[in-house]
């Protein structure tokens, strides 16, 4: 592994002294300053951001404090740099836990957003956390507000008060926004990972917002225990990796997925969780399914529960990952009859879709080189 360290400071010199004390199979290429103040630190070359192209790393490990103001200097000031390499991009805390050294500090970073809703996310988190963190806006706002926009268009606009289903909760931005908009709802977080799941109470607590009933449980078309894989880097990517079927591309490229050691959980049908629960499909007023790619298989574990009652659902669209796509297909077409795109719905160009062009739509999707959308269905 090759890397270019960003700073020059306390952080930089602990982390050299480390590497060199642990890793030596791990090689420095540079050493960055914002400001170039010297030209060798430590016999390596101090180089300015702009200068990043022309060296060769896996990792460019910021090791500063400050680490959101560096990737805002760099978004500001090189945003050419910034583009080609944001991936390529962790902090040391991160980086210190991909090589293995437990004594990392300060695991969770939190953030106050402009709806005066507040998160906490591990450090790690530079999806999901970071976009708040920098936007101020909740994640996924946008597409909350338009699934009740949709369901009101599509459904009948009525009062609504019945249960919520956020299957696949991470760390809470669906359910919590959701009982913001609507306090009266009934929700349900679902979410297997142990990590996920703690800040997910955290942030119910953190939210006041107790009533939400949180379930540390993977749904699915069996029950059981299944592997799961906690995504250090995007803990909402976390979820089923068949690693053997699944391309090494799609868990590594761009270091979209560091996977960490697999973690065994229980799973249940959707069918049987209702059961379970003393919940009747009629009170279920929304569901939300984003589950890295087992949508298929949640709706397969829940035909009885969708089949009795038309419910509004939006999902994560990933047909790559569905292995059966025909049983899928069969299974939507048994209980919906149209979809549509939610993200061009937003952008105002879109076509409602009936049920049987699911394979044509998926078919359009792998020509125009997409992988995942969001569909909602009625």
């Amino acid at each position: 592994m090759n890397i270019a360290i960003y700073g020059t400071g306390h952080q930089a010199n602990t982390l050299v002294e480390y590497l060199s004390d642990n890793h030596n199979e791990i090689s420095i290429s540079c050493f960055v300053e914002s400001k170039k103040t010297k030209e060798l630190f430590w016999g390596y070359p101090v180089i300015e951001p702009n200068d990043l192209k022309n060296y060769s790393f896996n990792y460019i490990v910021i090791a500063i404090e400050k680490y959101e103001e560096i990737l805002q200097y760099l978004k500001n000031n090189y945003l050419d740099v910034y583009i080609s390499l944001e991936h390529q991009v962790i902090s040391v805390i991160r980086f210190y836990k991909l090589i293995g050294n437990k004594n990392w500090r300060m695991p969770y970073h939190s953030t106050i957003l402009n709806n005066g809703l507040s998160y906490v996310y591990t450090s790690e988190d530079m999806y999901i956390g970071r976009q708040m963190l920098e936007s101020g806006v909740n994640f996924a706002e946008w597409q909350i507000l338009l699934f009740f926009e949709l369901v009101d268009n599509f459904y009948g606009k009525k009062e609504r008060n019945g249960y919520f289903f956020d299957i696949g909760a991470n760390i809470g931005t669906t359910a919590i926004y959701a009982k913001k908009i609507k306090p009266l709802l009934k929700i349900y977080a679902i979410e297997a990972g142990q990590n996920n799941f703690d800040l997910l109470r955290v942030n119910c607590i953190l939210n006041h917002m107790d009533d939400i009933k949180t379930v540390q449980i993977a749904l699915g078309n069996t029950c059981g225990e299944n592997s799961y894989y906690y995504c250090i880097n995007n803990p909402g990517g976390s979820g089923f990796y068949d690693l053997e079927r699944e391309e090494k591309s799609h868990i590594t490229t761009l270091d979209k997925f560091i996977l960490e050691g697999e973690e065994k959980v229980h799973i249940t049908t959707l069918d049987k969780f209702i059961v379970d629960s003393n919940i009747s499909p009629n009170e279920i007023d929304y569901i939300w399914m984003d589950v890295e790619g087992y949508e298929a298989k949640i709706i397969e574990g829940g035909m009885k529960t969708l089949s009795q009652n038309r419910i509004p659902l939006l999902h994560e669209f990933a047909p790559d990952r569905y292995g059966d796509m025909m049983k899928y297909i069969s299974n939507m077409q048994t209980v919906y009859s149209y979809f549509l795109d939610v993200h061009d719905y937003y952008q105002g160009d879109y076509r409602i879709y009936s049920i049987d062009e699911i394979k044509s739509f998926t078919k359009k999707m792998k020509e125009e080189n997409h992988t995942i959308t969001d569909l909602f269905f009625f």
